[in-house]
């Protein structure tokens, strides 16, 4: 009986420092592409032109001009895009006053800048790239 019980703790204490030999890493979760670009801000006047490009779903750039205060536009981005990225310019704003530009990804704020409005009425904005 001795030997038995002392065969089962051998085998219990193999079994219980054995390693997990599964060497490959945790199932990392999905990024979501649900993406919102925001253009907000106090700028007023008779702007001349306000202009925003963003990358589109496919991952090419795209512009629009003249658009109004406030702008978004919200997107599936592609599986195969690894970065996007926003800018905009402002002309012809009342000076000190501010434009907003935020990245959305999933419903949250992952990139933000606010620039103030120059003397001579222009701003321009470049958010960092975000990669997802």
């Amino acid at each position: 009986m001795n030997l038995q019980f002392s065969l089962f703790l051998f085998i219990l204490t193999l079994l219980c420092s054995c390693k997990n030999t599964d060497s490959s890493p945790p199932p990392t979760p999905a990024v979501s592409r649900d993406v919102k670009y925001e253009l907000t801000g106090t700028a007023s006047g008779q702007f001349t032109n306000i202009s925003v490009t963003y990358i589109a779903a496919s991952g090419a750039a795209l512009s629009e001009d003249k658009i109004t205060l406030p702008w978004s536009k919200t997107l599936k981005i592609n599986d195969n895009v690894a970065a996007i990225t926003f800018q905009t310019a402002v002309s012809s704003a009342t000076p000190n006053q501010t434009i907003t530009a935020k990245i959305i990804v999933g419903g949250v704020v992952k990139v933000q800048e606010t620039a103030l409005v120059a003397s001579n009425g222009i701003a321009t904005l470049a958010l960092p790239v975000y990669i997802f």
